[in-house]
């Protein structure tokens, strides 16, 4: 196979921007997230990822006790729910590893630009359990 130019997909959201670099094995992206801004509270089966922020704050809320966050947040108790997650905050510099079946949300404390490193990204391999604003 030869090289060649791949295309950059823009994806507005609620809290931001995505820029989407893949192809058939990896996934790369810029996400850019406004301050006092949060992604869904989410995770994926099967995607592997690190972020790497480049400038700005984020507070990173995240599980690996899916089961016990997801039956909560089923039955309508939210608030327990985030009491069980831990958090994180990070800044420039700093990297962060999100294995599969990690539940987690990324809320903006300034205006932050962050790198994601992943496996290939599917959007039916996303999983929303609250969504972003």
């Amino acid at each position: 196979m030869l090289a060649e130019k791949t295309d950059i997909k823009i994806v507005p959201k609620n809290w931001g921007f995505e820029k989407i670099i893949y192809n058939e094995n990896y996934c790369g992206k810029l996400l850019y997230i406004i301050k006092n801004k949060q992604t869904s509270l989410h995770y994926h089966n099967s995607k592997d990822e690190t972020f790497y922020i480049s400038r700005g704050r984020v507070l990173v809320y995240y599980s690996s006790e899916l089961g016990k966050i997801k039956s909560m947040i089923d039955a309508d108790k939210t608030d327990e729910a985030f009491s069980m997650l831990l958090k994180i905050t990070l800044g420039p510099g700093d990297s962060f590893h999100m294995p599969p079946k990690t539940v987690h949300q990324i809320i903006g404390l300034e205006d932050t630009e962050l790198y994601e490193f992943s496996t290939r990204h599917y959007d039916s391999d996303s999983h929303r359990l609250i969504n972003g604003e």
